[in-house]
């Protein structure tokens, strides 16, 4: 593998460049490695196949925000049960845990959410079943779904606190 030093542009063979006209330079093994690996993770990440299955800095965020939110949710009923003055524990804070538990996991375990939902295809087919462009836009509509939901249960229970 050479490399052109002017445009960074890859090639098998040759001297010259034919994009540039610099001169190719060899690439020792370990730099073609590194380079291998660089393109094998970005050919993966732009798979429309393998978008579902890869957790963005945005999921980080919204996964994080998700999981303080199902702290927040339990506050009350602990608060609730430790003081043991109130019975009543609050009607939205168990559905906003759900929400933001189900949530957190669609956004920060991907990789989780697929193997759980190709379990049966696994059990009746033997090859390994990759992720559809409808099961992708399905997921993706659900995460968003569970953390407005899960929001929604939390303000619907910081009201009913007031």
């Amino acid at each position: 593998m050479k490399i052109c030093r002017n445009c960074e542009n890859v090639f098998e063979s040759g001297s010259l460049c034919p994009e540039c006209g610099g001169a190719l330079h060899d690439v020792s093994e370990k730099e073609e490695n590194a380079y291998n690996a660089r393109l094998k993770r970005t050919v993966s990440r732009q798979s429309s196949r393998s978008y579902g299955l890869n957790s963005t800095f945005s999921d980080s965020v919204l996964g994080s925000l998700s999981l303080f939110g199902t702290s927040l949710q339990g506050l009350r009923p602990l608060r609730a049960a430790k003081a043991q003055t109130e019975n009543y524990v609050g009607t939205y804070a168990g559905a906003g845990i759900v929400f933001f538990l189900l949530a957190a996991i669609n956004f920060l375990a991907p990789k989780l959410v697929r193997a759980i939902s190709s379990i049966r295809l696994r059990l009746t087919s033997d090859e390994k079943p990759t992720p559809s462009a409808f099961w992708v836009a399905t997921k993706n509509i659900a995460k968003y779904a569970y953390f407005a939901f899960g929001a929604m249960l939390l303000l619907l229970n910081l009201i009913e606190i007031l």
